[in-house]
């Protein structure tokens, strides 16, 4: 076997376990989204939270796309282009996901921060693994949460708080 005809039986067989998962995880992630939902807006009552959910629940209604690939008789031969709409639905999902921080998550209550920053890095954590033989299919989907997340944090207290509740070391109000 040359090696082209290797990269290829691999790639079959990656495709093939990428969607092999593909309803567990999803359903595995709209629940922990829907609780992640309820104790943001129990604990917050931010309409804004109802608007990440509906963004959640928008990129969920894409899902038929890839359960095609099960309905694909040519899906073997056909794995590259399976990957790349993994790749593009990987970075859809990772960018809603990457905008709970910027959308509902308030600067001053480090116990909702640290839970939703736990849960994004634990996403991040446990994602990876499943499209890290691909380092181009695994490149967006930690990238968004994470990036939007480190860019929140340091803006927030300019974006979010108004100036004069700012400590006096920073504002003079």
């Amino acid at each position: 076997m040359n090696a082209q005809a290797h990269q290829d039986v691999v790639l079959r067989e990656q495709v093939a376990a990428l969607y092999a998962s593909s309803w567990s995880s999803t359903l595995a992630d709209t629940l922990l989204a829907w609780g992640l939902c309820a104790i943001f807006y129990w604990r917050l009552q931010d309409p804004l939270v109802l608007v990440w959910a509906g963004l959640h629940f928008l990129q969920l209604l894409r899902y038929p796309l890839l359960s095609a690939y099960h309905r694909d008789p040519q899906a073997a031969q056909r794995s590259e282009h399976w990957a790349r709409l993994q790749c593009r639905e990987l970075t859809i999902y990772s960018t809603v996901w990457g905008l709970a921080p910027w959308l509902f998550l308030p600067a001053n209550d480090l116990p909702m921060t640290v839970l939703l920053m736990l849960v994004i890095l634990g996403l991040c954590s446990g994602g990876v693994p499943a499209v890290a033989p691909r380092w181009r299919r695994m490149r967006p989907w930690p990238g968004a949460p994470i990036c939007c997340t480190a860019l929140w944090r340091p803006a927030a207290p300019f974006i979010w708080v108004p100036p004069c509740t700012l400590p006096a070391s920073r504002t003079a109000c």
